[in-house]
C-alpha cells in the first residue's frame, strides 16, 4: 500500500538542486549499477515493510535503532536512530534491521547523506505524522560525529508523546 509522500520536495526540486551544485542524486552516488531514474532509491525503499497502525487516533512514539554501514574504512558502525510517530503504517523492527544492512550496497560520503537518504526513504513508505533519524559515529580521529534531520506532515499538528526525546547517546553517559 503507497502513500503520499509529506515532504513537500519533488524529485524535480532535487534535480534543479543538483544542476545549482546542490546535493547530487542519492542514486549518482551508488555503487549499484542502477538506472538513474531513480530506480536505486525504490530498490533501497523496498525493504521498509509494514502491517497497519493499531490506533490510528493515537499519537505514540516507535524508536527503532540500529548499526549502519561503515563510513569510514577500520571504523565503527554508525549508529541509525529513527524515532516516528506512525499514521497508517509501523515499521516492521526486522525490516528496518533489513533497509539498515542494505544500505551497504551504496557508498556514502559521510553521516549526512546517509541520514538524508533514510529520513526521505521513510517519508516516503512510511509516511509518519513526525519522524527523526539520527546517524552517529566516531570519526577517524576519535571525535564525535552526530546528524538528526526531523521531518513532519504539512498539516500535523499534534506533539511528539513523552515531550522531548532524549538524544541519542544520552543512554550511553
Amino acid at each position: 500500500m503507497r502513500f503520499r509522500p509529506f515532504t513537500s520536495r519533488t524529485s524535480r526540486d532535487r534535480e534543479g538542486d543538483a544542476k545549482k551544485g546542490g546535493l547530487p542524486f542519492l542514486s549518482d552516488l551508488s555503487q549499484s549499477s542502477g538506472p538513474p531514474d531513480g530506480g536505486d532509491e525504490v530498490r533501497r525503499r523496498t525493504a521498509l515493510e509494514g502491517r497497519p497502525n493499531p490506533a490510528l487516533r493515537r499519537d505514540f512514539l516507535v524508536v527503532l535503532e540500529g548499526h549502519g554501514p561503515l563510513l569510514e574504512p577500520g571504523g565503527p558502525p554508525p549508529v541509525v536512530e529513527l524515532a516516528y510517530v506512525p499514521d497508517r503504517v509501523v515499521l516492521d523492527p526486522g525490516a528496518f534491521r533489513r533497509y539498515l544492512h542494505g544500505l551497504g550496497r551504496w557508498r556514502w560520503p559521510g553521516p549526512e547523506d546517509m541520514a538524508l537518504a533514510v529520513i526521505e526513504d521513510v517519508g516516503n513508505e512510511l509516511v509518519p505524522r513526525w519522524a527523526r533519524v539520527s546517524v552517529r559515529m566516531e570519526g577517524a580521529d576519535g571525535a564525535p560525529h552526530r546528524v538528526m534531520i526531523e521531518d513532519h506532515q504539512p498539516l500535523w499538528r499534534g506533539s511528539v508523546p513523552g515531550g522531548a526525546i532524549p538524544s541519542p547517546g544520552a543512554r550511553e553517559r
